[in-house]
């Protein structure tokens, strides 16, 4: 968007895309595959592979604001 790349510099942002649409598709899966769930986001931060996706994801954040866009 106009904004983001009068924020940050970048339209490389969009790279960042695929591990939101991950992390959105697992926390749907992790919140529907059972029915007794206590609490989705618990189960969530409990998630290694979507931690990891977090991780990634903020690993990719910053290489794109701060290494692609100087």
């Amino acid at each position: 968007s106009p904004h983001a790349l009068a924020a940050f510099g970048t339209r490389d942002l969009v790279f960042t895309v695929p591990f939101v649409a991950f992390g959105i598709g697992r926390f749907i899966w992790m919140a529907n595959r059972t029915a007794d769930a206590n609490s989705p986001t618990e189960t969530m931060l409990r998630d290694r592979l979507f931690m990891l996706t977090l991780l990634l994801y903020a690993g990719a954040i910053v290489i794109v604001i701060y290494y692609r866009a100087h």
